[in-house]
């Protein structure tokens, strides 16, 4: 039998590995909810010897490969614009609309962003951010709003979502670096093959999340980019989708006057979340 500090010792380190899986590893996900009894069997291993590592699915190795290289990619570009059509599922007691909204984004690293949403019911919504300030405004409304917030991007996309529920748009691939902010948060990647989208060759990988699960297209050659990514919501039960297809990839980077809009004079400021 194990000793009781071998046992104390394993479910620490459980509960220690938060809640993401080890990828790759013997240990299985049960041990995040009900610890003690995989953690007693991790302590008989330490006795009995070394455990033994099952060999990496060679899928998920190449689904890591294609992501790191998106992601590695993106990070290198001083900045990019894109425009990106997204088709999403509203909820209606159980029933799903799907509803479209088409995105403008334009990124200078590391603390500029502007972009412009127009959606199928006529609204539209402008944003940007300086650096220290970022501005949302609502074009049809005449109003828009003002938030002192100082930092990159990255801090931004985090502050409104946290803060105020506010998504910028595509903010999944405006991070600084895609994997360094994701990965922690997925479980399992699996490469699902090589495709052909509008004559160009593309990689399809997927990542199973806490929250959600994605299907990501993914370009080869010099510029690794997305070029369709579908997020799947793992509640409520009906699942809603968002889908997302990049029409239009630029990169380099623009004046700072590119990332900035216009304040009409007789647009009335309002709160952010009114």
């Amino acid at each position: 039998m194990p000793t009781m500090p071998a046992i104390r010792t394993a479910l620490a380190a459980a509960f220690a590995s938060g809640l993401r899986a080890v990828r790759g590893a013997v240990l299985p996900l049960a041990i995040l909810s009900a610890a003690l009894v995989p953690a007693v069997a991790l302590a008989q291993a330490e006795e009995d010897g070394p455990a033994v590592i099952s060999p990496r699915d060679p899928s998920e190795e190449k689904a890591d490969a294609v992501l790191t290289r998106m992601s590695d990619f993106l990070a290198a570009q001083p900045g990019f614009a894109f425009r990106a059509a997204s088709f999403f599922d509203v909820d209606t007691n159980g029933d799903l609309v799907k509803r479209f909204v088409l995105h403008d984004v334009k990124l200078k690293r590391p603390n500029r962003v502007y972009f412009r949403s127009v959606f199928d019911d006529g609204n539209i919504m402008e944003g940007w951010f300086d650096g220290s300030r970022f501005t949302l405004v609502h074009p049809l409304q005449k109003t828009y709003s003002v938030i002192d917030i100082s930092g990159t991007v990255d801090d931004l996309i985090l502050f409104l979502q946290e803060r105020f529920n506010i998504r910028i748009p595509l903010g999944d691939v405006l991070f600084s670096n895609f994997m360094e902010q994701h990965d922690p948060f997925i479980l399992r990647t699996r490469f699902l093959g090589e495709r052909t989208i509008e004559g160009a060759k593309v990689d399809q990988v997927s990542a199973e999340l806490q929250e959600a699960d994605w299907q990501i297209w993914i370009t080869g050659g010099v510029q690794p980019v997305p070029v369709r990514f579908l997020t799947t919501y793992l509640r409520p039960a009906s699942r809603p989708e968002y889908m997302v297809t990049f029409l239009d990839w630029k990169f380099g980077a623009g004046p700072d006057s590119d990332y900035a809009g216009k304040i009409p004079a007789d647009f009335k400021e309002t709160d952010i979340d009114e």
